[in-house]
């Protein structure tokens, strides 16, 4: 992915040797086939919901799998901290070579200070919002420096520790959209404040791709009641996105083609957008707000016109044209230029600018003399 996708975190010196992950659990309904379960309060049965755990590399935008949720005693879900310390640590590395640090951003249900302790001596780290009722106390002044004005919206950055003997660090932010104060915690010493605040920010990127999965792939029921069967349904989630975002980049350098609509669409949600509260969002031209911007799910335009393999009833698949289907594994074979005869690129050209999707002037120049 890193030679497909490029990464807008490449020009920042303070990040060279860090990954950055953001991580978070997904539930989809439970396949017909899988046997109810006797509930926690042992009053009846149900069939459990089917829970994976994803991570996404805020470099690339490559998702993967973690682990599949497996909960006890008639529970529903699987918590979080259980799933860091059952998943091995070269999982979790994935790949990273010695002396480079992993960076997980993670929702407050992380929260496992002797976990985190254990994996810090691996070089993983993990960030995320303070609970309500934490103890934490201040250990020393404050560490970040207000002339950086890429430290715009940091209202602190200082060491905290519990009873527990652990040193944490604790940073402030206000976001100037919406004057909302985040407060985050972590066990990494060293990063910049605002890093902090932008890899949380960007934390975002993998709810948005699992409504990706539900509501424009419609991947909202398990395959099978196997724990085999539903680690590879997720894999085939995974490789769908993976494989969309790699074709994504493939067209727009090799054929110049780019959605017009979308990007006037994107143009046209700032001046109304609010923030999960409601609230009115104003645009801010801090660095943590304005360094890199990017399409976070693949347009249901973008799907059909991929021709995905999408169930019947979903939105994409009922506004798909006439024509045969690449599939998952054919959107592979069409980047290896397998599939792609001249008449086929003609059609595909047509209907898609029909539809939105236009071609710049060098890519007509490209292609002069070659009618369809």
């Amino acid at each position: 992915m890193s030679k497909k996708v490029a990464d807008p975190l490449a020009g920042l010196g303070e990040l060279k040797g860090y990954h950055f992950f953001a991580a978070d659990g997904h539930y989809q309904a439970a396949s017909c086939h899988e046997p109810a379960q006797v509930t926690a309060t042992g009053t009846g049965t149900q069939r459990i919901a089917t829970g994976h755990f994803f991570r996404v590399n805020l470099r690339t935008h490559h998702v993967d799998h973690l682990d599949v949720s497996r909960p006890k005693d008639g529970k529903k879900k699987d918590h979080d901290a259980n799933v860091i310390r059952r998943v091995e640590v070269g999982k979790l590395r994935h790949h990273a070579r010695t002396g480079e640090k992993v960076v997980y951003f993670w929702d407050k249900a992380c929260i496992d200070y002797a976990t985190w302790s254990r994996h810090k001596q691996r070089g993983i780290y993990f960030v995320t919002r303070e609970k309500s009722n934490s103890a934490l106390r201040p250990l020393s002044v404050e560490l970040f420096d207000p002339a950086d004005t890429r430290n715009e919206g940091i209202l602190s950055d200082v060491l905290v520790g519990g009873s527990n003997g652990e040193t944490l660090r604790r940073v402030i932010y206000c976001d100037p959209r919406d004057n909302k104060t985040y407060t985050y915690i972590t066990n990494e010493l060293n990063l910049p404040a605002w890093a902090i605040a932008l890899g949380y920010k960007h934390r975002w990127d993998i709810e948005k791709i699992f409504d990706q999965f539900k509501n424009k792939m419609m991947e909202t029921k398990s395959w099978a009641a196997s724990s085999t069967a539903k680690a590879s349904h997720a894999l085939f989630q995974c490789l769908a996105h993976n494989l969309s975002l790699i074709f994504e980049e493939e067209i727009k350098a090799q054929e110049c083609l780019e959605d017009r609509c979308e990007s006037q669409t994107a143009e046209g949600r700032r001046e109304t957008r609010t923030n999960r509260e409601g609230q009115p969002m104003q645009a801010a031209a801090n660095f943590i707000n304005r360094v890199f911007q990017r399409a976070t799910q693949r347009t249901v335009r973008f799907l059909r016109c991929e021709g995905l393999d999408l169930p019947k009833g979903s939105l994409a698949a009922r506004q798909s044209p006439p024509r045969p289907r690449l599939g998952v594994f054919g959107v592979k074979s069409f980047l290896h230029r397998s599939r792609s005869p001249r008449a086929y690129y003609f059609r595909r050209r047509d209907w898609m600018a029909a539809r939105g999707v236009v071609m710049n002037d060098q890519s007509r120049e490209r292609r002069a003399g070659h009618p369809p």
